[in-house]
């Protein structure tokens, strides 16, 4: 902002400060899974809130959950970001691109129409998706693909070659709504996307860069914790059970992560031949009663292999 009265910009000083802001968000999160490296696993997310309890513990998998950053802050005070956002620099290596699934550069389009030539065979199409990291869990559309984790979404438009700088796109990013577009040589406006949300994000963790001569980077945050089956409304949905739909151990709750810790321990135990957690709990129990009045083993030192403690119905 040059003055007080610009309605677009950043005032001084909040620009850097949001920067930093997001550097330390991931610094955090890149710190957090080198601390857990070898003890990090995930599980599935549809059980992991309702189900986890009934899991055993080798159906805890390991993995790496990689966030994906963006270079630049939505606007705090509006739900529109213009052409004010500063270009990104460019990089000496090759950008990414979402035009490719394998090593050989494909681009959107073809890829589409491919999908589209097998209709029948949508699990084949999601494991192209699956392939790409740039459509990882989601899909590549004419145009545009996207990826996303439990928590967001990564979405890269395509532009032609001659938007090179920021102040060519405009973004709009609203709860339940995203709009991108870009000013051709005869200053006029393409709009390249124009669609609903399945579901609302928080606009102001959403975030977009421009990568000149390839896409418009948008990642947004989702209010939900939910794998989304299609980016937008308009688009046909992907089959969510053929995702890699698992949630990093340091982004669930306490709860959960207590749970999965209980878990590994109890099937560490087995594979020693010691008692589970479960099991410790329960002779716990009996040691107190054992010499509990009324009892019969009252005054007589505690022997568990007098016990049945297996789930038996015969004491």
């Amino acid at each position: 902002m040059k003055s007080k009265n610009d309605k677009i910009g950043f005032p001084p000083g909040v620009a850097p400060q949001l920067l930093i802001k997001s550097y330390e968000k991931f610094e955090k999160l890149a710190k957090s899974r080198e601390d857990s490296k070898d003890t990090r696993t995930i599980i599935p997310s549809r059980s992991a809130q309702k189900d986890l309890k009934d899991k055993t513990a080798a159906e805890v998998l390991s993995s790496e959950a990689i966030p994906s950053p963006s270079a630049s802050k939505s606007h705090t005070n509006t739900s529109t970001l213009s052409s004010h956002m500063p270009d990104l620099p460019s990089q000496k290596s090759t950008p990414p691109s979402f035009a490719s699934v394998s090593p050989e550069r494909v681009s959107v389009k073809e890829i589409s129409s491919k999908s589209e030539e097998k209709t029948g065979d949508k699990e084949q199409n999601q494991a192209k998706f699956q392939e790409n990291p740039e459509s990882h869990n989601g899909a590549i559309r004419d145009g545009y693909c996207w990826a996303q984790t439990i928590n967001d979404c990564d979405l890269r438009i395509q532009v032609p070659p001659t938007v090179t700088k920021g102040k060519q796109v405009n973004i709009s990013i609203r709860k339940k709504h995203i709009k991108a577009s870009y000013t051709d040589e005869q200053n006029q406006s393409v709009t390249l996307v124009d669609s609903d949300l399945p579901w609302e994000i928080n606009t102001e963790e959403s975030m977009w860069s421009l990568v000149p001569k390839e896409c418009i980077h948008i990642n947004v945050e989702k209010v939900k914790e939910r794998w989304w089956e299609h980016m937008f409304l308009d688009e046909p949905k992907i089959n969510t059970r053929e995702i890699e739909a698992s949630i990093p151990m340091d982004q669930l709750d306490a709860d959960s992560q207590s749970v999965v810790d209980q878990l590994m321990y109890d099937e560490q135990q087995k594979k020693l031949g010691l008692p589970t957690s479960k099991e410790k709990k329960m002779q716990e129990t009996l040691q107190k009663a054992w010499n509990a009045k009324g009892s019969p083993f009252e005054g007589t030192p505690y022997d568990p292999s007098l016990l049945n403690v297996s789930g038996g119905n015969n004491p």
